[in-house]
C-alpha cells in the first residue's frame, strides 16, 4: 500500500516580537514570530481589501486596522492558533474552525493601543521586507520614509516644507 503524501507547510523568515502586557495581575508576555508568506498575503488582501502585489508603496498607510490584520496575517504561519480556533459562544470551550475565523485578530488587536502600536508597526515591516526583492524593498523604505518625513512636517507645522514627500493617497500610480 502508497505512503499517504506527507504535506509539509513551508515557514518563511520571521521577525520575532514579544507584545508585554501589565495589569493588576502583573506583566504578561506574548511572543510572536512575524513572517508573510501568500497565507497572509490572502488574509490581508481578504480583510483590508488591498491587493499587495499591484503596489508595494501604499499599503503601509497607518491605521489600527491596517498594522493588527498585517500583524496577525504575519503571526499566522508560526502561531496557527491565532487563526483557526474559535471560542463556543454557550460554554467557551475552544473549537477548531475552517480558519474563517478572526477571534484570533480581536485577540492580537486586544495587545496594542495607541502607546505602544509603533514597534509592532516596526517588526511587520521589517518582516515583510525579508520577502522582497532588493528593487521592491527599496521601494517600501522610500515611501516608509516619505511618510515619516510626512508625519515629522505636520507635527512641526511646516507640512509645505517637506521636499519631494506625498501623501499615499496623493502618489500617482508606479510606471511599468
Amino acid at each position: 500500500m502508497a505512503k499517504a503524501n506527507q504535506l509539509r507547510k513551508w515557514l518563511a523568515p520571521c521577525v520575532p516580537y514579544t507584545v508585554v502586557l501589565e495589569d493588576a495581575d502583573g506583566k504578561h508576555e506574548h511572543k510572536f514570530k512575524l513572517a508573510f508568506d501568500f497565507n497572509a498575503f490572502a488574509v490581508i488582501e481578504k480583510h483590508l481589501g488591498i491587493n499587495l502585489l499591484a503596489e508595494f508603496a501604499p499599503i503601509f498607510n497607518i491605521s489600527a486596522s491596517s498594522i493588527s490584520v498585517f500583524f496577525w496575517a504575519a503571526a499566522l504561519a508560526y502561531q496557527p492558533e491565532y487563526g483557526n480556533v474559535s471560542s463556543c459562544p454557550k460554554c467557551g470551550t475552544e473549537i477548531k474552525t475552517n480558519g474563517d475565523s478572526t477571534e484570533g485578530l480581536e485577540v492580537i488587536r486586544s495587545y496594542f493601543n495607541a502607546g505602544n502600536f509603533e514597534p509592532a508597526a516596526l517588526a511587520v515591516q521589517e518582516a515583510f521586507k525579508l520577502n522582497l526583492n532588493p528593487e521592491q524593498c527599496a521601494i517600501v523604505e522610500k515611501a516608509i520614509a516619505d511618510v515619516l518625513a510626512l508625519v515629522a512636517a505636520k507635527a512641526a507645522g511646516r507640512a509645505d516644507e517637506i521636499g519631494g514627500a506625498v501623501p499615499l493617497d496623493q502618489q500617482a500610480p508606479a510606471q511599468e
